[in-house]
């Protein structure tokens, strides 16, 4: 509904300075004039000192009065204006305390004024008097007249006692008295008058404002101050308009708008008494029917819609008419009256889509109170307000009506809760589709949730969030009702819709925080691909004060460097030394408060501000790197872990090799690590810069894999180097059991892999049980507390330099990569050699310089070892090694076979039961001292 009318001024309303000069609080008037007086005060003080004109000639005692009354005023100056500036401060001031303090502030400057008057009335006693008398005018108008002149009188009448007691009196102070009050009547009986008028122009302006201008009608301020008037009654409340009342505007213009208004105005006056009909705004009426004759209303219903339709403005050809809504209740308190005003707005456009001149009437019901509440604010929902793609109500208006409904609803005993839904990835359907078809998703969403919360205040906030306020009956069946509508309209295009819900129990809750809430649950859905709806909760609300925290002190950790790159080893199984660093961030505030990264990084992503983070530790990595340098280390190459979002708010392919340009370092040394997460959602944006990453030199690395809903097609469409699984596969790993089910899915996963020519790593291992077991498998890297836990820059560098820490030779550094790709489980996977690779024994071994050593083996190699007579490959690595020692096996002549070329070769088994085995170099150093080749039989 609209707002009330603004009231009308008069003439003398409009030179309004008068009535706010007399409305202007005490207190604070007090506040601004103590401190005038306690400067001029400490000025004429200093001025009694110093041989000024006007104080040359006057006795010591007079000067002596001057400067005690100084002293006085200065005091009081400053009393009463600390005095008012602390009852300003109080929440609620004590009433009566400001005309109190006024009127002795006054009483003690016109006495101490009078006093130096009458007691030196030479020139600048004179000067005093006119003092007074400002201070007399001044108190009058903040202090009521007659209160104000009998303290005046008081204070005249004590002085003139004291001059008599002490023999001063004189017929020149006597004069001064007279004129003194003479001249307070004077001020007194105008200021009275004054205020008088002021009161009676307030009155006319408050009746005036309680007047529609146009109709004459009392309007909706009248209706909130006559409410308490039908308290404790029956009361019918009719709601009526003008039929297309906006069609008759823009058709014949606004005065033909005017005239109708006036019309119906004229006979619900005329019908209802004029106390009793108001004009809300627009076309809307109410009037008020106090009893329970039904009859006697509807004969007044009758009366009124059959005079408005004769009476026709203008043209014979012009048909008006109009509709109504209207509800019988009792009215215990003047919410209930309100509760039934909402209830005849709902039943005026139930009569209105039946079509034109119809009333509709009804009882008061809880059904009816509950969905007029929900509807209030959808109908003529303003055109400025509407969202113009959607057509649903802006947030802004939401905001608003929202807060007038909820506590309405609440009041009522209904449930109330506000729902953020948000489309997930709108921004990549936009890529793949175009904006076109995004904008046709974002309005079958709305369709979608106006058909699954029918009646109900829906809204969007901006791109692609929406938020509701419903109750909680069956609200998660209408958010999965409301996806299905959408991937009903748009199939396999559309991929979620995710809603966040909070239950809003207290109208002291801001509407924007229920909704910040409602939006913090939603967005604890991300990732999470099988639920829909999720409630806030307690813990949620902490969770939103530790990410405010982090937030507000992000900036400065960054800049002060709290926020420093921690270095984890990672381990190649081949050569048993560190291939590369993994780079985690840590944050460390000066006081060594150590803040976790599962409470900052969560907070950066869902601020979108985490490509800041993922920047500045690339920034610091490289720094060190010539730190590293510095100190006299192999440089070895680091991997970072880069989010999702990184790709969104930056061109993170530049950023990266920028920054490595920046430095003069080379692209290999940094493995770019994705989590599995960003490829849950098809996006060819990181797709492009997958391919842009190779095109510069970085190797990509698949970062968690097997953490959440692991889609093995993102191996196939994807080009990465490596594939990193979750520590999640070790949980309760038994790898011991050959049928331990997670050992089995390991085995299968790793050898995947390498047919797929990727790299494999392993973090979170900390047993070397699960070590050994997963060397065996063929994991190639090994990353977890079982080598090292992550540690500073400083501390990197102690282990380097005790040899706690051996780095990997650099020079084969792309030999052993080769080595890694070789799936020891499959051997002969591509050589079409054998036509079965179950449980085939299988090694790779290494001859540099002569020396034979084994790099990995799979467990069914070490079960052939044993079936020879063998303990392990210590033992074979020995006799391989002893001049002319005996092997059963055919590895040393394997040893030769495969020195020059990279073909498959066959070699005989010294024992002539064993058949023949089979080998294939698989990698060669570029110094050509060493060698690899891959051994089976």
């Amino acid at each position: 509904m609209p707002d009330a009318p603004t009231p009308q001024k008069d003439d003398f309303g409009r030179g309004s300075f008068l009535r706010v000069f007399l409305e202007r609080s005490n207190m604070e008037v007090m506040v601004r004039v103590a401190p005038v007086v306690f400067a001029v005060c400490v000025v004429g003080l200093i001025s009694t000192f110093t041989p000024l004109a006007v104080w040359v000639g006057r006795p010591e005692e007079i000067l002596l009065q001057y400067r005690l009354l100084f002293v006085g005023l200065i005091v009081v100056g400053s009393a009463f204006g600390m005095l008012s500036r602390s009852y300003l401060r109080r929440p609620s001031p004590p009433v009566g305390w400001g005309e109190l303090l006024l009127f002795l502030f006054c009483a003690l400057l016109i006495g101490s004024c009078l006093w130096i008057t009458l007691v030196d009335f030479a020139e600048l006693g004179r000067y005093f008097f006119l003092l007074v008398a400002l201070f007399a005018v001044a108190g009058l108008f903040f202090i009521p007249p007659l209160v104000m002149f009998v303290g005046e009188v008081v204070v005249a009448v004590a002085m003139l006692g004291g001059l008599w007691a002490l023999g001063l009196f004189s017929p020149i102070q006597a004069i001064t008295l007279v004129a003194y009050l003479v001249t307070s009547f004077v001020v007194s009986v105008s200021n009275y008058l004054a205020r008088v008028r002021v009161g009676i122009t307030n009155e006319r302006i408050r009746a005036a404002s309680r007047h529609d201008e146009l109709t004459g009608l009392l309007n909706r301020r009248a209706f909130e101050e006559d409410a308490d008037g039908y308290v404790g009654s029956d009361v019918y409340v009719l709601m009526a308009d003008v039929d297309e009342f906006n069609y008759y505007n823009d058709l014949y213009g606004h005065s033909m708008g005017d005239e109708l208004l006036k019309r119906l105005a004229v006979t619900l006056e005329e019908s209802f008494g004029a106390s009793r009909v108001y004009h809300f705004g627009a076309d809307e009426f109410i009037a008020l029917f106090p009893g329970s004759d039904e009859n006697e209303l509807k004969r007044c219903v009758g009366i009124c819609r059959e005079r408005f339709a004769k009476d026709k403005p203008g043209s014979d050809d012009v048909v008006t008419t109009c509709s109504a809504g209207c509800v019988h209740g009792h009215v215990e308190t003047s919410d209930d009256l309100h509760d039934l005003l909402r209830i005849a707005d709902v039943l005026l456009h139930r009569s209105k889509e039946q079509g034109r001149d119809r009333v509709t009437y009804a009882e008061y019901s809880e059904g009816l109170s509950r969905e007029a509440i929900t509807k209030m604010a959808m109908y003529e929902l303003p055109q400025k307000s509407t969202d113009q793609l959607t057509g649903l109500m802006s947030g802004e208006y939401f905001v608003e009506h929202a807060a007038e409904i909820a506590p309405v609803m609440l009041k009522h005993g209904h449930s109330v809760s506000f729902v953020y839904c948000n489309v997930a990835n709108l921004k990549d359907y936009n890529a793949k589709y175009g904006f076109g078809q995004g904008d046709e998703l974002l309005k079958a969403v709305a369709n979608a949730l106006a058909t699954a919360f029918p009646g109900r205040m829906i809204s969007r906030f901006g791109d692609d969030r929406f938020v509701l306020m419903t109750d909680d009956d069956g609200l998660t069946e209408a958010v999965d009702r409301a996806c299905d509508l959408v991937s009903e309209a748009r199939g396999a295009r559309f991929s979620s819709l995710r809603a966040g819900v909070f239950r809003y129990t207290s109208s002291d809750i801001e509407i924007r925080h229920a909704c910040d809430c409602a939006r913090l649950a939603c967005e604890n859905l991300r990732g999470n691909y099988d639920i829909r709806c999720r409630y806030y909760t307690d813990t949620l609300g902490n969770t939103m004060a530790q990410r405010s925290q982090v937030l507000d002190r992000f900036g400065k950790a960054l800049r002060k460097g709290y926020i420093q790159p921690f270095y984890q080893p990672i381990v190649r199984s081949t050569s048993n030394a560190i291939c590369e660093f993994e780079v985690l961030a840590r944050w460390v505030e000066e006081d060594g408060r150590v803040v976790s990264p599962a409470s900052f990084i969560p907070a950066l992503e869902g601020a979108h501000l985490i490509h800041l983070l993922d920047l500045h530790i690339l920034e610091e990595v490289c720094k060190n790197f010539h730190r590293f340098r510095e100190a006299g280390h192999e440089l070895c190459p680091v991997s970072i872990n880069f989010s999702r979002l990184d790709f969104e708010a930056c061109d993170l392919v530049e950023c990266i090799v920028g920054t490595l340009d920046k430095y003069e370092l080379t692209h290999d040394l940094v493995r770019v690590e994705i989590t599995e997460s960003a490829f849950a959602e098809d996006t060819s944006e990181i797709k492009n810069a997958l391919d842009d990453f190779h095109a510069n030199g970085l190797q990509v690395w698949m970062d968690d894999f097997g953490s959440g809903y692991s889609a093995l097609n993102v191996l196939r469409e994807y080009d990465f180097d490596l594939v990193k699984f979750d520590m999640i596969f070790l949980r309760g790993l038994d790898s011991n059991n050959a049928g331990d089910p997670s050992a089995i899915m390991l085995t299968s996963l790793a050898s995947m892999a390498k047919e797929l020519g990727l790299q494999t790593l392993i973090e979170g291992v900390e047993h070397m049980d699960d070590l050994s077991f997963l060397r065996s498998v063929g994991f190639d890297k090994i990353q977890g507390y079982v080598y090292g836990r992550p540690r500073s820059f400083d501390d990197v560098c102690g282990l380097l330099d005790t040899a706690a820490y051996v780095v990997e030779d650099p020079s084969r550094r792309s030999y052993y990569d080769k080595v890694c790709t070789v799936n020891i489980m499959r051997p002969d996977a591509g050589s079409g050699l054998l036509g079965t690779t179950e449980g085939l024994p299988a090694a790779i071994l290494e001859c540099d310089g002569g020396v034979v050593r084994y790099l990995s083996y799979n467990a069914a190699y070490l079960r052939r070892l044993e079936q020879i007579g063998i303990s392990g490959v210590k033992e074979s690595e020995s006799l391989l090694n002893t001049p002319g020692g005996e092997h059963p096996t055919g590895v040393r002549a394997a040893v030769e076979a495969v020195r020059d070329t990279d073909e498959w070769v066959t070699v005989a088994q010294p024992s002539a039961n064993r058949g023949v085995g089979y080998a294939r170099c698989v990698a060669r150093s570029s110094d050509g001292a060493a060698y690899s080749f891959l051994y089976f039989d």
